[in-house]
């Protein structure tokens, strides 16, 4: 059985699960578990599989703020945030203003140093959504 939880990691509980018949069909269950919730003024973090409009919409309609995760099951958005931050990257962010912080970590035999830099001008946001698709994007954060 596949579920799909929505957890409160500050207090360590789960507010709501929905059973899902397979790991795909999570992508349909999540905005039926959103709309079990009361999320006035919430921030809601989504891993990938989360990272879709109609999730967007939901959670908008709910006026709650979210974080998504971004990989290539979103390929147009993905490839137009992985170029605009190779670029930035490549010019140490020179001309973009943006916060930035690292943090080095030592777990399962190993360092692991994570910089982290985040995106919010609307110039550059406009440039890997210019059709403002993404509903209500604010910043982009890579890690």
């Amino acid at each position: 059985m596949h579920l799909v939880s929505a957890f409160a990691q500050a207090n360590r509980l789960v507010l709501g699960q929905t059973a899902v018949d397979s790991k795909p069909n999570g992508i349909t269950a999540i905005p039926v578990l959103l709309q079990q919730l009361m999320l006035v003024g919430c921030i809601v973090t989504l891993d990938a599989m989360g990272c879709q409009k109609d999730i967007t919409q939901a959670l908008q309609d709910q006026d709650a703020d979210y974080v998504l995760g971004l990989k290539a099951n979103q390929p147009t958005l993905h490839d137009a945030v992985a170029a605009r931050c190779a670029y930035e990257q490549a010019e140490d962010f020179a001309p973009c203003p943006h916060p930035y912080s690292q943090t080095v970590n030592k777990g399962h035999g190993r360092m692991a140093t994570r910089p982290c830099g985040a995106i919010g001008d609307p110039e550059y946001r406009a440039y890997v959504d210019p059709d403002h698709t993404w509903l209500d994007l604010q910043s982009l954060v890579m890690v």
